[in-house]
């Protein structure tokens, strides 16, 4: 059978899903209206379901005979140690090698079984969540078990560990003061370990998202024999890791070329279709847009300079994603650490001009960390909320701060241009920044 292919436009700062809500005014029916409305509705749910089992074998009959997916992971994976990983191509492998105790439904909701936890409660009073593991094994063959998250998430915490996205965890009881130093008894972490199969975690204030939140990579589990066996190794080759997700990673030459495996450990391993993923590392969008013309890559991310062609095609979708670009100071650099100097890079950065002319792509400019369209309060986007918090582009309020910075440290804009460098990525898109 004919391999489909893809072509994808690649949203930045957008999320995948949005949810609207409305509200309406309850109508007033008859005891025999209400019964006929439950028929219909039941009617409708059975005929859906219905719809849904035909698509389900329509799709199935199309599928190809190999089922292997050839794409661009874009770039080497810095870090697939779930405890320390910040970046969003290890965040994309890592969900696929490990499995934590939720997995987000396609419309971004929580539901129990989706992942390592069976099953859950929460307390009356929103502060203890007990969760029930499922009979899992890691891809050693060892089981999975409620130690495994309590290890992993004492790590996050702890701080020599140092981990970027510990912050994550912080509103489980006392995390925040672990982290900090403050406290030094990991016994003290809302973190408690029932049984093999049982993990009770206290916060420190109710949080309905919780069970949500546990999806997020830093909170995936680690084998503790594994982590202390390889040290420093851990995470950093094929066979210096274990797994617990969907896939295993059966090749990694660095720099060049990762391969996932369909892994037959697996909990869910009979409704996971592919048997493998062979993933390149390329950056230049002309080698890219080659190897997809002849079949080398099922999927590409579509360059700006490629839009027209391929816009119009019957291959094109576009596909939007939850992520934040940002320039990032080194704060302990002397000319950096000067907060007027910062502010006028800040108010030099134009970013709807980047996003319209070197981007050129449909995204969006953030206006904060968080990327516009999550819902917020009230019916509103959690942007709309927190409003437009960044430094607007304004080129006299620049170079006053960089004058003025400038004459804080003592030095001419020549020494600066001379002594500062910006470190980007590789490949076409970061030239033309």
């Amino acid at each position: 059978m004919k391999r489909s292919k893809w072509l994808i436009l690649t949203l930045v700062f957008v999320m995948l899903m949005t949810l609207g809500l409305a509200g309406c005014k309850k109508a007033e029916v008859t005891v025999e209206q209400e019964q006929d409305q439950d028929q219909e509705q039941d009617q409708d749910q059975q005929d859906q379901q219905e719809e849904q089992e035909e698509q389900v074998q329509e799709e199935e009959s199309k599928l190809a005979d190999e089922q292997v997916l050839k794409l661009n992971w874009g770039a080497e994976p810095p870090d697939l140690d779930p405890q320390t990983t910040t970046d969003q191509v290890s965040f994309i492998i890592a969900n696929a090698i490990y499995d934590g105790l939720v997995r987000l439904q396609p419309d971004g909701s929580v539901q129990k079984g989706s992942a390592l936890a069976e099953d859950w409660e929460i307390s009356e009073d929103g502060l203890v969540y007990t969760f029930h593991l499922r009979d899992a094994n890691w891809s050693d063959g060892t089981k999975i078990t409620a130690e495994d998250f309590a290890f992993a998430w004492e790590r996050v915490l702890n701080p020599a560990t140092a981990a970027e996205y510990a912050y994550q965890l912080y509103h489980i009881k006392n995390a925040e003061k672990y982290n900090a130093g403050e406290i030094t008894d990991a016994s003290e972490l809302g973190i408690k370990v029932i049984d093999e199969k049982t993990l009770e975690v206290t916060l420190e204030r109710p949080a309905g998202f919780f069970a949500s939140l546990t999806s997020f990579v830093t909170y995936l589990p680690a084998q503790k024999a594994a982590v202390e066996s390889m040290g420093e190794e851990f995470a950093t080759a094929a066979d210096k890791m274990v797994f617990s997700g969907p896939f295993i990673i059966s090749e990694w030459v660095h720099e060049q070329r990762l391969v996932l495996e369909k892994n037959p450990t697996y909990w869910d391993a009979e409704n996971v279709t592919l048997e493998r993923i062979e993933g390149d590392m390329i950056t230049d969008n002309n080698t890219k847009v080659n190897l997809y013309e002849t079949g080398g890559l099922d999927v590409i991310g579509v360059p700006s300079e490629y839009m027209e062609k391929y816009q119009d095609t019957d291959e094109f979708q576009t596909m939007a994603q939850a992520t934040t670009w940002y320039l990032q100071f080194n704060t302990e650099d002397k000319y950096f650490g000067n907060l007027n100097i910062r502010k006028a890079f800040a108010y030099a950065a134009d970013a709807k001009s980047y996003v319209d002319n070197v981007l050129a792509d449909g995204s969006l400019t953030a206006g904060g960390l968080t990327p516009p369209l999550l819902p917020g309060k009230d019916g509103k986007e959690f942007s709309e909320n927190r409003g437009y918090v960044l430094p607007k582009y304004d080129k006299e309020k620049a170079s006053e701060y960089f004058a003025t910075g400038l004459e804080e440290l003592g030095i001419t804009k020549e020494e600066f241009q001379e002594e500062v460098t910006l470190v980007t990525g590789d490949g076409t898109w970061w030239s033309r920044t």
